[in-house]
């Protein structure tokens, strides 16, 4: 199952909406490791709950539940698919872990 936030909360939400997905969710919630989502299998994810939002506007606390990017990359169509390079999330999440996720 993938939830896709439409995260136009602000901080204080935010950090309200990780602790909902973990409270409720559980065990069931999967937690993406702090270097990125690369090399996952089905297997890892299979019976998970993955959770997808633009990292850009998550608090680091939010950010280190998403597993799924949304996001634009420059030079695509509004409404075309895209993908964010590996080095890019990478270095996303471990400034979210640096900052205390």
């Amino acid at each position: 199952l993938i939830v896709t936030l439409g995260n136009g909360c602000g901080p204080e939400a935010q950090r309200e909406i990780a602790r909902s997905l973990r409270g409720i969710l559980g065990e069931r919630l999967f937690v993406p490791p702090p270097d990125g989502p690369s090399g996952l299998t089905f297997e890892a994810v299979a019976g998970r709950v993955l959770v997808r939002d633009k990292p850009s506007r998550c608090v680091p606390e939010l950010l280190a539940l998403v597993s799924i990017a949304n996001v634009r990359i420059a030079g695509t169509q509004k409404g075309g698919s895209s993908r964010v390079p590996e080095d890019g999330w990478r270095k996303a999440r471990l400034a979210a872990a640096a900052a205390g996720s």
